[in-house]
């Protein structure tokens, strides 16, 4: 990785699987996290597609889903 700095949120689904993802942008990740709690308190449990959606939604990368990917 470059000497560009990268913000992280972690997250555990309603079936226990831990997920990760990666914004360039603080402001992108906070939003994505704001947005998922919004989304779990008016919705419901988060799920695997919620989850991917936000992250695409706010720009950001993938890379941890169940123990598994770059972390």
């Amino acid at each position: 990785m470059s000497d560009v700095e990268r913000y992280y949120a972690t997250y555990k689904l309603e079936d226990g699987t831990e997920m990760a993802a990666k914004f360039a942008d603080i402001n992108k990740r906070d939003g994505f996290e704001i947005s998922l709690s919004m989304y779990r308190v008016n919705l419901g449990p988060i799920k695997r597609e919620v989850f991917l959606q936000y992250v695409e939604r706010f720009e950001g990368e993938l890379i941890l889903e169940g123990g598994e990917g770059e972390w």
